[in-house]
């Protein structure tokens, strides 16, 4: 059977088709752009027989309508897709840099090979960031995928830091979407690939991100409230909403990119000078979001992250706000064009965060209340580091305890 449109693609305008089809048989739908064919399949699983309005949706992609996808959530249409003859073989590539973590890391392969694909194939590339380059073995040895469309394979990238392991893996990755997961995250869900995926497929965007959850191996026993939002991500909006405005609060964990915009012109898209710091990749989100793309929120694809005992402590939450501080400042001048009147504003917002947060703090010590001058004595640090950007102040934290 074949249906006709005559709606303008990339007009996002609903279409309304009339089908009755039986369970397990398909409905062909060709849609014609300029001299381009797509061949999109509905499946149907519902009862043998189903007849009804079913409100399709075109999204457009970067070479013409990708998908066509259910825009009601009706119990009608419920246990339904729509993949295109592109959809269905699509290649995901999940990159996991890593860092002599061993436990962590098969515990994240395993949980990525663990993951239901409904359409496609995906491929994990462990980029072994240690200098002899053992993680190989271990996860040859343990990791064994549940479906045959997933592959495992593990890249040793000798050059030491954050920017090498991030650009290895861009450059091994084939895939039509590149995702990245810490190796001290794990999907909380077997369809999280599949909705982090969607996200960025069905939303027209370039980018997608999920939330992130913290997994403490112990319970903080103080300022717990600051600590769990230090490690959280959750933008408390709804799914495949626009989260552009929130590019500082992202990063690259748990998160996916469509190859062919935010990658094939970029040669090497992390920047070296961020190799022992950190903040390669809010600085590539932020020339991201400059050249005009788009991020999209996937509330329904979240990880967990491991945090250790030893980034409780203040001593590292300090460091973790300092370092936070001087992204948010030198980011401005970091790339083109380069933004010192936004530069000034945040180091004077650094002034006044480092005045308020020191006063603060020993007005609650003497009040007797410790807890909150902790808490303020910590985000002292955040105050300063946006007035202390230079590079000089700068500070290498590249090691096991540390994601990369």
């Amino acid at each position: 059977m074949f249906v006709r449109n005559q709606t303008p693609i990339g007009a996002r305008k609903p279409i309304f088709l009339r089908y009755r089809i039986r369970s397990g048989s398909t409905l062909r739908i060709v849609i014609r752009r300029q001299s381009r064919r797509s061949s999109i399949l509905f499946y149907h699983r519902e009862s043998p027989w189903r007849q009804g309005l079913c409100p399709l949706l075109i999204v457009n992609g970067a070479k013409g309508p990708l998908l066509l996808m259910a825009a009601s959530k009706s119990s009608a249409h419920q246990g339904a897709w729509i993949a295109t003859e592109a959809e269905r073989t699509v290649l995901i590539s999940v990159v996991i840099p890593t860092v002599e973590r061993r436990e962590l890391l098969v515990r994240a392969v395993q949980s990525v090979c663990q993951q239901r694909l409904r359409s496609g194939s995906a491929e994990i590339i462990v980029i072994d960031n240690s200098p002899d380059g053992r993680q190989r073995q271990i996860v040859e040895s343990v990791v064994q995928p549940s479906d045959s469309r997933i592959t495992v394979r593990c890249v040793h990238e000798p050059k030491r830091g954050l920017v090498f392991a991030r650009n290895r893996g861009v450059a091994e990755a084939k895939g039509d979407f590149v995702v990245f997961l810490d190796d001290d995250e794990y999907p909380a869900d077997p369809d999280w690939l599949t909705n982090l995926v969607d996200a960025a497929a069905q939303s027209g965007v370039d980018a997608a991100f999920g939330p992130v959850v913290p997994e403490f191996e112990v319970e903080p026993a103080r300022i717990s409230a600051f600590i769990m939002s230090v490690y959280s991500r959750d933008t408390r909006r709804a799914d495949h909403t626009d989260v552009t405005d929130l590019t500082t609060d992202l990063g690259t964990g748990n998160s996916c990119f469509r190859r062919q915009t935010c990658f094939d012109s970029l040669g090497k898209p992390f920047t070296y000078e961020f190799n022992s710091t950190g903040g390669e990749d809010v600085d590539f989100l932020f020339r991201l979001r400059r050249g005009g793309k788009r991020f999209a929120w996937a509330a329904t694809a979240a990880v967990y992250e491991f945090v250790s005992r030893e980034r409780l402590s203040p001593t590292y939450l300090s460091d973790r706000r300092f370092r936070q501080g001087q992204q948010h400042a030198y980011l401005q001048i970091s790339s083109h064009p380069r933004r010192y009147d936004a530069l000034f504003f945040w180091m004077a917002v650094g002034v006044l965060q480092t005045v308020y947060h020191f006063t603060a703090k020993w007005i609650a010590r003497l009040c007797g209340m410790d807890e909150c001058a902790d808490l303020h004595g910590i985000q002292i640090w955040g105050g300063l580091g946006k007035i202390l950007w230079q590079a000089k102040h700068r500070r290498s934290h590249y090691g096991p305890q540390e994601s990369i």
